[in-house]
């Protein structure tokens, strides 16, 4: 059974992640994988040294009734009862005990195994939930997947053969102990074997450390290439570039297969050289045993049980090769896991202790700053606004003068890179509650393979179906939720995909209506929606919000005039501010901008009369291409 999150994990997940260790060497991250499981791992490897020891018991016993009872049996011609049930309890004995151990061993390690797994995942996932939107923006969401998912994988699977290795080296201590007691000369005779396995394993792993790294990286391209085919599906399909997409696809899946066929031909290089060596001294002990035996220094017995007990290591020190197999790849899967859990870790302290009213909260950014990483000039620059507890604001701006990123900053998604905001008196950041008193509304509406209900509660336990059919009336969803075949009970497809843009928008709306926060922002949120009908429903998302502060990015104007005052930006700069009709009589910019849009708007096609029954601007062969798109 997977272990649930350990207390240490659940007050502060990147405490354990970043004690596992410093750096990427396999051996440090091996042990700290130990240390982490470190009950069942024990388990796994005293299952291991059971095996080992009951495996040399299991030749010593042959070995013994070869002498006592096949050898006396073969000279008098004739097989008893009582060596038959000497065979038969000592034999099967052992071969019993030999089973419970292996048992123990396969299952504790797995468990080991996947409570490596899981626990890591947990801690990457965490770290992504705590990395900032500035992060995510330059980390494909493909290459995340790999990361959370193959790379993890890949630095855990070393426990699967280790608890085994580890039974092998008791198995090759007591292996060799009982040879030498048996004859000094077979003894030396089979050690010869063992540091040529050596070397050779060595050789094996300076070369596959370069070859599973090529192999990560070529996989994680596969999975971010994917991605961004799937979601770009309706893109892709509308422009005609399938071909060109499957090409690229292709490529990559042909660098991956390029890359694991050099991964197999090492690995089926160093595979027949282990092999061959064990044979090699199977064969040289036979040989030697025979002309001891001839000489009158040793039995037959004592060759057949050196030869037996030389089979039965042969074949587990490979095991030493699948540990040398497994090393590079998880130095290359925490060389990639690592990072990320760096970024987590060297955030700043999060002491979030404050906690938000219910009611309206007042919103205030005093000198407010941001950049992009990698950016020749800041995407905002001194931002000062004000809203009080219950008010509403207007931001305007053209495209790129820094809306959308201002409106991350002032939920919190994006700290500030200078300057500060204030929700209810207190610094965003270190609010307890954040996410349940202040509520963000994007233009890309993202909406889940779920039911209506369970994309508006959003796993929320305390919001009933009462609160979730309000908020789906209030943001005008319930006409076609109620349309489709199953109803409230329908699943939306693949990122909202049997959907139109228009209705994934008010399927966002209602989700942050029903959490009834107190500030709520909204950024460009109602684009896609038909403009006579966005104001129905932005004049009664004002009725239902009346607890609630609110800040519009919008660039109608029906949205503009249903705040108290509109804040203009130019080039991520506060360039006025004020009433709407003062900003049109007094900054000849913001008159400019909105007219310009509105041009814009009237010049564009006028939706037909189905799409204005159904309020949304998208028309109803761009609603089944996109669910043809996010279905592809």
């Amino acid at each position: 059974m997977l272990s649930p999150p350990r207390p240490s994990e659940q007050r502060n997940p990147r405490v354990s992640a970043a004690d596992l260790v410093p750096d990427a060497s396999p051996v440090r991250v091996t042990l700290a994988g130990c240390r982490e499981e470190w009950r069942w791992f024990v388990f796994s490897v005293l299952g291991a040294t059971g095996y080992g020891v009951l495996t040399v018991l299991t030749a010593s016993v042959i070995g013994g009734l070869v002498a006592d009872v096949v050898t006396p049996a073969v000279r008098e011609g004739e097989l008893t009862g009582a060596m038959a049930w000497q065979v038969a309890w000592q034999l099967g004995g052992v071969v019993f005990l030999n089973v419970i151990a292996v048992i123990v061993r396969r299952i504790a390690a797995g468990i080991t195994y996947n409570n490596l797994i899981a626990s890591t995942r947990r801690r990457v996932t965490r770290a992504y939930q705590d990395l900032p939107m500035r992060w995510h923006q330059v980390h494909p969401s493909g290459r995340l997947l790999s990361h959370a998912n193959s790379d993890v994988e890949t630095i855990w699977n070393i426990f699967q053969p280790l608890p085994m290795a580890l039974g092998v080296a008791i198995m090759l201590l007591f292996g060799f102990v009982s040879i030498f007691l048996v004859d000094v000369v077979l003894g030396f005779v089979a050690l010869v074997v063992f540091p040529l396995l050596i070397v050779i394993n060595y050789w094996f792993q300076i070369v596959m450390r370069r070859r599973v790294e090529a192999s990560q990286a070529a996989r994680a391209q596969v999975s971010t290439v994917a991605d961004e085919s799937f979601d770009g599906a309706l893109v892709v399909k509308a422009l005609g570039r399938a071909d060109s997409e499957t090409a690229r696809l292709t490529r990559s899946a042909e660098e991956l297969r390029d890359a694991n066929i050099r991964l197999g031909r090492t690995e089926g290089i160093f595979d027949p050289m282990t092999n061959a060596l064990p044979t090699l001294g199977s064969l040289a002990v036979v040989v030697v045993g025979a002309e001891r035996v001839a000489s009158g220094s040793i039995t037959a017995a004592d060759v057949v049980q050196v030869a037996y007990l030389f089979s039965l290591l042969a074949w587990p020190v490979r095991a030493f090769g699948w540990i040398l197999f497994s090393l590079p790849q998880v130095a290359i899967g925490w060389k990639r896991v690592k990072p990320i859990l760096d970024d987590a870790a060297d955030l700043p302290p999060r002491r979030r202790e404050a906690s938000l009213p219910e009611g309206p909260l007042e919103l205030r950014a005093h000198g407010v700053s941001f950049t992009y990483e990698d950016a020749d000039a800041p995407a905002l620059t001194g931002v000062d606004l004000e809203v009080p507890a219950g008010g509403s604001l207007a931001v305007v701006g053209a495209t790129g003068s820094g809306k959308s990123t201002l409106a991350q900053v002032l939920v919190g998604l994006t700290p500030p890179t200078a300057g500060v905001v204030e929700v209810g008196g207190h610094d965003i950041g270190g609010v307890a509650n954040r996410e349940e008193r202040v509520a963000l509304a994007t233009q890309d509406a993202f909406v889940f393979n779920e039911s209506s209900e369970e994309n508006v509660a959003l796993g929320r336990s305390d919001l009933g179906r009462g609160e979730v059919d309000h908020a789906l009336d209030v943001a005008h969803a319930a006409t076609f939720v109620e349309a489709l075949p199953h109803g409230r009970d329908e699943a939306l497809g693949e990122r909202g995909s049997r959907l139109s843009g228009g209705q994934r928008q008010r399927i966002a709306l209602a989700r942050v209506i029903a959490g009834k926060p107190g500030l709520v922002v909204l950024d460009d949120s109602t684009s896609a929606i038909d403009p006579a009908v966005e104001g129905d429903i932005l004049t009664s998302l004002r009725s239902a919000t009346e607890g609630s502060t609110t800040v519009i990015v919008a660039h109608r104007r029906s949205s503009i005039l249903l705040a108290d005052r509109v804040v203009y930006l130019e080039n991520g700069r506060v360039a006025a501010s004020g009433r709407h009709d003062e900003l049109m009589a007094g900054h000849p910019g913001y008159a400019a901008l909105l007219s310009a849009y509105e041009v814009e708007e009237a010049e564009g096609a006028a939706p037909d009369a189905a799409d204005v029954n159904d309020g949304d601007g998208d028309d109803a062969d761009a609603s089944h291409a996109e669910a043809e798109g996010g279905r592809a």
